[in-house]
């Protein structure tokens, strides 16, 4: 260097030492630089990016209940059976289910036949399971077959006096068989007697009363119905109702 050697003794170790500083330093490897992580635009004005949401994962549908196996009622049955001997097969097993039948033996028997009739194979035999759904549409006894749901009825008008709601729920079960024989006239007749009844905050003890001019005349209620309210109070019933319960529509 110049001037080097003009330079005092002690200058010249400081140099020395300066110098051989700068060259280890300068020969050491430099360390590579990290590269900054990409960031979008909203990180870079100091926005944190924010995270969509996750989509909902989807409720599994829960898997249906195998359904109950209902038992053939007719399995044992021989095949080749006469007409009579079937309808007997039919009845017993309507009985033992519980359906409403006719109280008249030989009327039950017809109507078991008239179903087994009306409901064969493609072979010509008697379809019993068929004929037996097919008597408890007729009957009204859906319920009581094999597997069947039970009846919704629909509730009838509740009474202002609670002993009078026999008589009503007569009236309002009435209607119900009159509506499936297509006679509107008369379960409309049967709706109005059951909300009159329903309306009165009194016992009734009789027909005749509630259905003749007079201070306890109810509207919608005449003769015919005052006669099934006495009926009704006499013996615990109304006869057409218990007709309509073993099947005898006609």
């Amino acid at each position: 260097l110049e001037g080097f050697d003009s330079l005092p003794e002690e200058n010249q170790n400081a140099v020395k030492t300066a110098l051989e500083q700068f060259l280890a330093e300068k020969d050491k490897p430099k360390p590579k630089k990290r590269k900054a992580k990409k960031e979008d635009g909203d990180a870079k004005e100091g926005t944190k990016k924010q995270r969509t949401p996750k989509k909902a994962k989807k409720a599994k549908k829960a898997k249906p209940e195998p359904k109950e196996e209902v038992k053939d009622l007719f399995a044992d049955v021989k095949p080749g059976a006469s007409p009579k001997e079937a309808a007997q097969t039919i009845l017993k097993v309507a009985k033992e289910l519980g359906f409403s039948l006719p109280s008249d033996d030989k009327a039950a028997l017809v109507r078991a036949g008239q179903m087994l009739m009306g409901n064969k194979s493609s072979d010509g035999n008697f379809d019993y399971n068929k004929a037996l759904k097919a008597l408890a549409e007729e009957l009204n006894c859906k319920d009581k077959l094999p597997g069947g749901k039970p009846k919704k009825k629909r509730p009838g008008p509740e009474a202002k006096c609670k002993e009078n709601q026999g008589l009503i729920d007569a009236f309002w079960e009435l209607r119900e068989f009159e509506f499936k024989k297509q006679d509107k006239f008369k379960a409309i007749s049967y709706i109005k007697v059951a909300k009159a009844l329903a309306e009165v905050d009194y016992k009734v003890d009789s027909g005749k009363e509630v259905s003749k001019k007079g201070p306890k005349k109810l509207p919608g209620v005449g003769k015919a119905a005052g006669e099934k309210i006495d009926e009704f109070l006499g013996t615990g019933q109304i006869e057409r109702l218990e007709k309509y319960r073993r099947g005898e529509m006609d």
